[in-house]
């Protein structure tokens, strides 16, 4: 099980060592990109993990830093929770200029959003 829950307490040492666990991924079918793929930014705090493939999350992940986005080329499929922590986030849906939300995630595991969505996730721990 990988955690970021360290990584956060080293601020700028916490991004700069996240690229170490960021996993290689396969580019996706052009029909998965956004707009009709999902989309997630990190507007909290904290690094987060994203994954880009649910079917195989841990070989497909990210980490997104503070005020950073999944790839523009890729379709993301949900964030992940850790025990212990909490996700704050409004969802988007493609061609809607509102957000729904806020909703609050407290579950530990991967919480998913669909491909015609934008998630805004604000992560604590």
């Amino acid at each position: 099980m990988r955690t970021l829950t360290r990584l956060a307490a080293g601020g700028a040492v916490a991004l700069a060592l996240a690229g170490a666990f960021t996993a290689a991924t396969p580019a996706e079918p052009a029909e998965a990109v956004p707009p009709f793929g999902g989309l997630i930014i990190n507007s909290g705090p904290q690094p987060m993990f994203i994954t880009y493939n649910l079917g195989d999350p841990w070989g497909n992940e990210a980490i997104l830093g503070d005020g950073q986005a999944s790839a523009g080329n890729r379709d993301a499929d949900a964030f992940y929770v850790e025990a212990g922590c909490r996700a704050v986030y409004y969802v988007t849906n493609f061609g809607s200029s509102y957000p729904a939300g806020p909703y609050t995630d407290t579950t530990a595991g991967w919480t998913k959003i669909s491909n015609l969505q934008t998630a805004s996730v604000s992560y604590y721990c």
